[in-house]
């Protein structure tokens, strides 16, 4: 019989199905992929919040799991058939994934990271590229996707690629983040510098974190015009920036002070870059390489 288990964490209620026998039958949702012992057989489980799951959700299942992934707590999956499928956050759980899934000898694929897709979007949207990006899951980035379009950047989007194509001002747009599907928050800060070079006034809603907008007064010195009040920023589009030293107050931060100095003829110099380096696989040789 499949166990049920309602509790508490510190986000708020949780659901937690397991489902005890030889396979790990993780059917829908978020999946943990635990392998407890239970008369010498596995059992999957599958954990459904009351809202869109977050970093502290990962950190809890990670918790839950750690015998799955040695203590490198925030993993993310989801299973179709017997294709197991897992996203990743924090250092080192993708490769336990991997070794995990070779170990027990099960089809795995590690879920391209929808934050660095983004980054790389806004990148060649900022810069007036056309940059077609390879091995990710356009379907992914689809409130990204849907946001640069109303901004007036052309996206094109094929099996596994998205093309981004930008050759004019952008539009000014509202920005709300939200638990996925909504408008990621770790996409905040790289979205804000798009719209502090497009044409008109936005309003950007941080709809997850507190002080997220640290990093505006880095934008700032580069020329950008933003005015921070809580949660909510005002941005009133600027022709274009100055470059400057600036600091990478965070990892997404940091993200958005490489698309501004991109997007900023002279030379920017980024300090703390530890930040960058932690979230970011080899950046610099991708944006390189372009």
């Amino acid at each position: 019989a499949n166990e049920m288990t309602v509790g508490i964490h510190d986000k708020g209620r949780f659901l937690k199905l397991c489902f005890p026998g030889s396979d790990l039958n993780i059917i829908h949702g978020m999946g943990d992929g635990g392998t407890d012992a239970i008369g010498g057989k596995k059992r999957g489980c599958m954990f459904f919040f009351q809202h869109g799951p977050d970093l502290a959700d990962m950190e809890f299942i990670g918790e839950e799991t750690d015998n799955l992934h040695g203590g490198n707590h925030g993993a993310a999956g989801f299973v179709c058939g017997n294709d197991f499928r897992f996203g990743h956050r924090g250092s080192g759980t993708a490769d336990a994934l991997r070794e995990y899934c070779n170990r027990e000898k099960l089809p795995c694929t590690v879920v391209p990271d929808q934050i660095e897709t983004g980054t790389l979007m806004i990148a060649a949207a900022a810069t007036r590229g056309d940059v077609t990006i390879h091995g990710c899951i356009p379907t992914h980035m689809d409130a990204l996707t849907a946001k640069l379009l109303e901004m007036g950047v052309h996206i094109y989007s094929e099996d596994d690629r998205i093309r981004v194509r930008s050759n004019q001002i952008f539009r000014a747009v509202n920005v709300k983040t939200q638990g996925y599907p909504g408008f990621p928050t770790d996409m905040q800060p790289q979205a804000v510098v798009c719209l502090a070079l497009s044409n008109g006034r936005s309003v950007v809603t941080e709809g997850i974190w507190d002080n997220r907008f640290r990093y505006v007064e880095e934008l700032k010195r580069m020329g950008a015009n933003i005015k921070v009040d809580g949660k909510t920023a005002v941005v009133e589009g600027v022709e274009k920036f100055s470059p400057a030293k600036v600091r990478a107050v965070d990892l997404r931060a940091g993200a958005a002070m490489i698309i501004a100095g991109l997007a900023t003829a002279g030379k920017t110099e980024i300090e703390d870059i530890h930040y960058i380096e932690r979230g970011y696989d080899n950046v610099v040789g991708k944006l390189a390489a372009v």
